[in-house]
């Protein structure tokens, strides 16, 4: 995996943390997310468990976010942390602050086309799809930076 591919996915995982916790859902949702990548992505155990220490120890969305080369990387964060703000199906004040500045950080490093693409799923979608069906939406995710 490359190295803006896995900062992506520590920062998704460090979002994780907004409302101060990582709850159950979340945490067994991710975890499903990082057993798919290992099977359709290539993800190492060492990617791996550096992404489960994610789901422990908190880290800065925001200096994750800088260390992202790729605009399409970035369109990727913001589209999954609203994925990822659904999954208890309740998007929590500090979680839409958090996704609101966010937005507000890339917002330049991303192309229209990206946003919209990104807020049309965002509003058809009723809650974050399954993750045993999420080896699909890691492909479409995926498919925006051409990886």
């Amino acid at each position: 995996m490359d190295k803006d591919m896995l900062t992506m996915w520590q920062c998704i995982v460090a979002i994780a943390h907004a409302d101060g916790k990582v709850h159950d859902k979340e945490r067994l949702y991710l975890q499903g997310i990082f057993s798919n990548m290992e099977r359709v992505k290539g993800l190492s155990a060492s990617e791996r468990a550096l992404l489960e220490k994610g789901l422990d120890v908190q880290q800065d969305p925001f200096e994750l976010l800088q260390q992202i080369t790729s605009p399409n990387y970035h369109a990727q964060v913001l589209y999954f942390a609203l994925y990822l703000a659904k999954v208890d199906g309740v998007i929590d004040p500090s979680e839409q602050d958090l996704i609101d500045r966010l937005h507000a950080t890339v917002t330049g490093s991303v192309s229209p086309a990206l946003r919209e693409q990104a807020r049309i799923a965002l509003e058809t979608a009723p809650v974050a799809p399954e993750p045993d069906g999420i080896a699909g939406f890691v492909d479409d995710l995926m498919s925006w930076s051409g990886r």
